[in-house]
């Protein structure tokens, strides 16, 4: 008795075009990152030190302008 094989569905994949070159855009970006990843690792982690100490140093002036801004605020008659 032959074993008859089911027929899977077709998979078609589809492609919308939104206008924007976001995937172009992407892959530049990722060889530039990855290149800059090539660089020696004391230089790679001393890039990333440097600029997380920076966002944190933002975030802290940030909080203590506020913080002065809301005081000002309280105090004025």
């Amino acid at each position: 008795m032959p074993v008859l094989k089911e027929k899977t569905p077709v998979q078609t994949e589809l492609q919308t075009d939104t206008g924007l070159s976001a995937s172009h855009t992407v892959a530049r970006d990722t060889g530039l990152y990855q290149s800059f990843l090539e660089l020696p690792v004391p230089v790679v982690l001393l890039s990333f030190w440097l600029v997380g100490a920076a966002l944190v140093g933002l975030g802290a002036l940030t909080l203590y302008h506020l913080l002065w801004v809301l005081l000002g605020a309280l105090a004025a008659p």
